[in-house]
This record gives C-alpha cells, sequence and structure tokens, in this order.
C-alpha cells in the first residue's frame, strides 16, 4: 500500500484530492499534516499532525520526522506557501515529490509575473496593472471601466480569493 502525506490537509483542497485518493480503486495509507488541529478532525486520514508553519524553523525538521516515522512514499503539499517551500527545499525531502521546477512555482504564484510570462508567449490575457501607488491606480481605473462597470482588486500572491474585491471606482 503506498503511503502518502498531505500538507495543509485541513484544507478544502487538500480534502478533495483526499477523497479523490480514496474513491480511487488502489488503497492508500493517507497521513495529514496542518497547523490547526480543528482542521484535521473532518478529514478521511489514517494519521493525523499537527506541524509548525511552513514559516517557522521548525517545519522542514518536522516533516523530515514524519515521513520517516510513518515511512511516506509520497508528499502532495497542498497550500501554496508549502508548494513553494518544499520545490526549494526537494533535496532534503526523503519521499517523492511531483513538483515543477522551482522557477516555475516562482512564476505561477505571482499573478503578475505569470501574466507577463503569458503574453510575452502570445497567449491572451486580460488586461492588468500592478498597483504600486494611486498614480497606478487612477491609470488603472480609467483604463479598465472603459470596458464595465467594475474592476477586479486582487492581490498578486493567494489562492482562494484572497484580497479579491470587485470595485467601481477609485474611491472603493
Amino acid at each position: 500500500m503506498k503511503r502518502i502525506l498531505v500538507t495543509g490537509a485541513g484544507g478544502s483542497a487538500a480534502k478533495n484530492f483526499i477523497e479523490s485518493l480514496r474513491l480511487s480503486p488502489e488503497k492508500f495509507y493517507i497521513v495529514g499534516i496542518d497547523i490547526k488541529p480543528y482542521h484535521l478532525e473532518l478529514t478521511d486520514l489514517d494519521a493525523s499532525y499537527i506541524v509548525p508553519s511552513v514559516t517557522d524553523q521548525n517545519y522542514l525538521k518536522k516533516l523530515i520526522y514524519l515521513i520517516d516515522k510513518e515511512k511516506i512514499d509520497l508528499v502532495h503539499p497542498q497550500p501554496d506557501p508549502e508548494v513553494l517551500f518544499l520545490s526549494r527545499n526537494r533535496n532534503k525531502v526523503k519521499a517523492k515529490l511531483f513538483l515543477p521546477k522551482r522557477k516555475s512555482i516562482e512564476v505561477c504564484q505571482n499573478k503578475m509575473k505569470l501574466i507577463s510570462l503569458l503574453s510575452q508567449k502570445k497567449v491572451p490575457v486580460g488586461e492588468s496593472f500592478l498597483v504600486i501607488n494611486e498614480k497606478v491606480l487612477l491609470v488603472a481605473m480609467k483604463s479598465l471601466l472603459k470596458n464595465g462597470h467594475k474592476v477586479w482588486l486582487r492581490a498578486i500572491r493567494g489562492a482562494g480569493s484572497r484580497a479579491s474585491l470587485p470595485v467601481k471606482s477609485v474611491k472603493q
């Protein structure tokens, strides 16, 4: 039986991944880790552990310990910060990590870098502005509101619509 460790196992994306594994005809031993204990209670896991945040200096040490303890074959990092962290530290992890190159992850986790790259490769992208000050905001809003009555303001990093907000004016 293959043994898989899922990071951020209490989050909705990780839960969906775990449910998909459970639907497979192949059986898996699934270990989940998360930084919040109440996130793991409702996830269908064979074992679960609370770990420090990926920004904590003890995160990697704890992860390596759990990989060894649970004889993990594959680590499936789910939250973006853990994906990036493990891509940068893949040589220290003694389990498989099916991750793209670090550079690809860094580009894809920055919406403006990704939009720029896609645009360079002639892939159609929506008109976007990196708002660094009020002047840029005024130019962006003027341009974007020509085609509609609202625009989306978003953080350049993060998932789950973090910091996403439809706005209709500079004042908003």
